[in-house]
């Protein structure tokens, strides 16, 4: 199953829409899980898309794919349970004593070089659909650059 054969599957039910939405919401929100600068927020976006996932393909009585949901489910939630001195305050409306993990500080440089990078693999969609090899190329330029984030930020904070 891939998000080309899901739009088509889709498409006969009038929701090719849906389906596209779904594609580029797996791709957005797998890239910030991939490239771990901001995994928390992706895996909290995680969590409605793969329900959203696993009720299609239960719905559509696919075989075995429910599986593999339930599968990235439990990841996900594994994930956001190393992530649980988060959601104190959010349970708590603001009002907990909580302590919370400190993680590095990030700054708007190494943001702006994320969603560079970011932009990168928006556009290598749109490239692969007519030269395969520059659309990778564009992407794993992406990839690179959105790790350099990290380094932006080391530098920016010593500073």
């Amino acid at each position: 199953m891939g998000p080309v054969w899901l739009i088509d599957e889709l498409t006969k039910y009038d929701l090719g829409f849906y389906g596209a939405f779904i594609a580029y919401s797996q791709v957005v929100i797998g890239y910030l899980l991939v490239t771990t600068r901001y995994k928390l927020l992706g895996s909290i976006m995680m969590l409605p898309l793969l329900a959203n996932i696993l009720m299609v393909t239960i719905s559509l009585q696919w075989r075995g794919t429910p599986y593999v949901i339930c599968f990235f489910l439990i990841l996900n939630m594994t994930l956001l349970w190393q992530y649980r001195d988060f959601f104190r305050p959010l349970i708590d409306e603001g009002k907990s004593n909580a302590d919370i993990n400190r993680r590095t500080p990030k700054t708007w440089s190494g943001h702006l070089v994320w969603l560079t990078g970011l932009g990168l693999q928006i556009l290598a969609i749109a490239v692969s659909y007519y030269h395969w090899p520059l659309s990778l190329g564009i992407s794993l330029t992406g990839l690179v650059i959105s790790f350099m984030s990290f380094r932006v930020d080391k530098n920016h904070n010593r500073n």
